[in-house]
């Protein structure tokens, strides 16, 4: 289970020029997201493959302002990339976690883009 804590590091790519780096564990910056219109193509670092990682959970934070905030499991992919559709304005945030057959990896830090 330990080699499922490896961090990710998201690199969001899309279409204009707004940037917010993002902070892989070790705290070495290593992505940066692009704004376009209401998709996000969401891509990160894959796992080695001795860790067996079968697919990757995509999580969104949602925080409409008259709940606790939650994570929200909006898919599953099974390349290190997933496209985010029907976003509402302004940021969004966003984490990855791997699983195997040793179960689910803790998710990764918090991901904000605009």
């Amino acid at each position: 289970m330990k080699s499922l804590i490896t961090a990710f590091c998201l690199i969001l790519v899309c279409g204009q020029t707004s940037f917010v780096l993002g902070n892989d564990r070790s705290g070495k910056t290593r992505g940066a997201s692009k704004s376009t219109g209401s998709s996000k193509k969401l891509v990160w670092n894959a796992n080695p493959a001795e860790e067996g990682i079968s697919c990757y959970n995509v999580y969104q934070r949602i925080d409409n302002g008259s709940e606790t905030p939650y994570w929200k499991k909006i898919g599953t992919a099974r390349e290190p990339a997933f496209t985010v559709k029907g976003l509402k304005k302004g940021p969004n945030t966003f984490a990855v976690s791997a699983c195997s057959k040793f179960g689910e990896s803790p998710r990764t830090e918090l991901i904000v883009t605009r």
